[in-house]
């Protein structure tokens, strides 16, 4: 399954989330996303992982399908 998150130019920590054809907002680290991630640098390392959770606010949205 991929995923592509995409870094807004500003605010740093503001992103795009692409999944199925949609897109939806979603949220990096306060200082945006990086390649050379350090601990308490306040960034969301950049690379290619595994979604392992999916975390989603009931008043927003229904409850998604899992596996």
């Amino acid at each position: 399954m991929r995923i592509d998150v995409i870094p807004d130019a500003k605010p740093a920590y503001a992103g795009k989330l692409l999944w199925l054809g949609r897109t939806y907002k979603c949220v990096l680290g306060r200082t945006g996303a990086t390649a050379t991630k350090h601990e308490g640098d306040g960034a969301t390392p950049r690379g290619r992982f595994y979604l392992r959770e999916v975390l989603y606010r009931a008043d927003r949205l229904d409850q998604p399908n899992t596996l």
